[in-house]
């Protein structure tokens, strides 16, 4: 769990999962479960439950590698997200087909900001 302003995100492994507050120590994911989180005596946070597991907290630290997973794209000299531009994805021999964005998705001289 990292916190960032009023966002709480759920990181796991590389994907992000923002969380919402529904209540005291409860917070719902993307697919509106609630997450309740648990307090040691001292209140301090020591774990959260999610779908009847309990996962019991890992660190009191967050890595600065796993921050700047909260950022959609990587930062540029200026300190804004860095200028998106597209490229065509590499094959590699998963199985999964890609292909180029069509009109159907962006198209290919699309750039944020634009």
């Amino acid at each position: 769990m990292v916190a960032s302003g009023e966002r709480l995100v759920a990181i796991i492994g590389e994907g992000k999962y923002p969380l919402r507050a529904a209540g005291v120590d409860t917070f719902t994911n993307p697919g509106g479960d609630p997450i309740p989180f648990l307090r040691d005596a001292d209140g301090r946070i020591v774990a959260f439950k999610e779908g009847g597991d309990t996962f019991r907290r890992l660190s009191l630290s967050v890595s600065s590698a796993t921050r700047l997973l909260l950022d959609p794209r990587p930062k540029g000299r200026d300190g804004r997200p860095a200028v998106y531009r597209y490229e065509k994805p590499i094959r590699v021999p998963d199985g999964i087909r890609a292909g180029e964005a069509g009109s159907e998705t962006i198209p290919t001289g699309w750039r944020s900001g634009s």
